[in-house]
């Protein structure tokens, strides 16, 4: 491997390339063994549900009655920053 990119690996490994903002926010947790969490994307609103039991886990977007995604409007997400 060349030095360039071995510097580059461990800037990477260090986050100096990473966000300095998140852009997701966890606003839910239930359960230790089965978890529940839901997930807000602070640049579209769109609401995600994580469940994890043991060594699988599964993401999706939260969805209303109708079938469509729950959105949380601008200053919603404004609240959770």
């Amino acid at each position: 491997m060349g030095k360039e990119k071995a510097v580059r690996l461990r800037a990477r490994r260090k986050g100096s390339n990473m966000r300095k903002d998140k852009r997701f926010v966890k606003i839910l947790t239930e359960g230790t063994v089965n978890v529940t969490e839901i997930w807000v994307d602070l640049e579209t609103g769109v609401n995600y549900l994580w469940h994890s039991s043991g060594y699988s886990g599964g993401l999706t977007p939260l969805l209303d009655r109708e079938g469509k995604p729950v959105i949380d409007s601008a200053a919603r997400r404004e609240e959770y920053k």
